[in-house]
């Protein structure tokens, strides 16, 4: 799979992340530093934690949102009220 053509990944099963990979979109974002490693690294490393961030993000989103703190979705909650009542 891909996301926004920018990073690569493999979802398993168990829902579990792989591989992820930065594609050359964002590996030519980085090539300003290629002189400087420490400037390199420090690029590369905050531009691939934004890519995984909105990767997450559409993830959660694509996949029904996060349960709320008591671990049932609202829907669920009301569908049983009206199946007790």
């Amino acid at each position: 799979m891909t996301s926004e053509d920018r990073v690569s990944f493999v979802l398993t099963s168990a829902l579990a992340i792989k591989k992820i990979k930065a594609l050359d979109v964002i590996k030519e974002e980085s090539q300003d530093h290629r002189d400087d490693a420490d400037a390199r690294f420090n690029a590369d490393f905050t531009v691939m934690a934004g890519e995984l961030s909105k990767l997450i993000s559409a993830l959660i989103c694509a996949l029904g949102g996060e349960l709320p703190a008591n671990g049932r979705h609202k829907e669920c909650e009301e569908e049983e009220l009206r199946a007790a009542a």
